[in-house]
């Protein structure tokens, strides 16, 4: 599971920033609670 949080983050990070130069904030944390929840079920 911690294998799919590692590539969620490299490949989802790009995609949660509205404009090129917005701070990163929170988008680790964003993706970790989503991917939680996906295996979760």
């Amino acid at each position: 599971a911690e294998d799919l949080k590692v590539a969620a983050r490299l490949a989802l990070k790009h995609r949660l920033r509205r404009l090129p130069f917005e701070e990163q904030g929170h988008d680790e944390e964003r993706i970790d609670t989503v991917v939680s929840a996906v295996l979760e079920g």
